[in-house]
């Protein structure tokens, strides 16, 4: 396993994502207890800054890169949208959608549309978005607390979705179906992500939750990464490792093959 560990007291980096040409960092500065949120595209060979949005008021929690878009969501209950083309390295200015009065929690998407994913703070349902017309597809109706994480599993068509209930919950994309419910966390599901083979979620006291697919729910694993006076802020699953960060700044990637504890079977009851 490797440890790499990034301190900052004034950044902090919430998002990166990779494209072909360029490297996308979401990150704010605090200035005087204000959060200034920036989105930057980087050249991924040279560095080089190629474009500054600050486009929302407050924290961008999610982003999707589709086709020649980028789609940005905000705690600021916009989302916008930007175009570029990276053969003559433009960018256009910011289109903002006011709405809905919710936090959007995720982005997803098919073959044919954009999705987003809010949140009820009462009701504690999760309302899919279609982002061209911002009507309701689907409600997600089961979470009894607060949703934290959501997931779309684009090939599947389902849904993924994790809170302060502790549960893990996997949804049909289709209908709002429920297709499986998962427990076992110590304390509140902060993030999550899934693969052809596992189930991962992370949270309170540095603990990481691992189910395989293929098996019954029961039998999961946790594994303790990170330290417990800390939770797991951000976690990805790669075809042969998992990578993850918690509140102290660290991040771990975990080798599946090198690590007895992560290759886990059908045999490895919950602990």
């Amino acid at each position: 396993m490797i440890r790499i560990r990034i301190h900052t007291l004034y950044i902090a980096l919430f998002l990166i994502e990779y494209h072909s040409k360029f490297t996308l960092l979401i990150f704010n500065i605090t200035v005087n207890i204000r959060l200034f949120e920036k989105v930057l595209f980087k050249n991924r060979t040279t560095g080089e800054e190629l474009k500054c949005y600050d486009h929302h008021k407050y924290i961008v929690w999610t982003t999707s890169l589709w086709m020649n878009r980028l789609f940005t969501a905000s705690y600021d209950c916009s989302v916008a949208y930007m175009t570029f083309d990276m053969l003559n390295e433009t960018f256009s200015q910011p289109n903002i959608i006011e709405g809905p009065e919710d936090w959007v929690n995720a982005f997803g998407s098919d073959a044919d549309a954009q999705f987003l994913a809010t949140h009820d703070d009462e009701s504690h349902d999760i309302r899919i978005w279609n982002i061209s017309t911002l009507n309701i597809n689907i409600t997600l109706i089961g979470h009894t607390d607060d949703v934290h994480c959501i997931k779309f599993v684009r090939k599947e068509q389902l849904i993924l979705t994790g809170g302060a209930d502790k549960s893990v919950r996997l949804w049909d994309m289709t209908d709002g179906q429920c297709l499986r419910t998962l427990t076992g966390h110590e304390g509140i599901v902060w993030c999550l992500d899934i693969n052809r083979h596992r189930i991962v979620a992370g949270g309170r006291y540095g603990e990481i939750r691992v189910w395989n697919r293929q098996c019954d729910p029961e039998f999961a694993r946790s594994l303790w990464l990170h330290p417990r006076d800390t939770s797991i802020g951000r976690i990805r699953l790669e075809a042969t490792q998992l990578i993850t960060t918690d509140g102290l700044g660290a991040i771990a990637i975990s080798d599946f093959w090198q690590t007895p504890m992560l290759n886990m079977s059908c045999g490895c009851k919950a602990v």
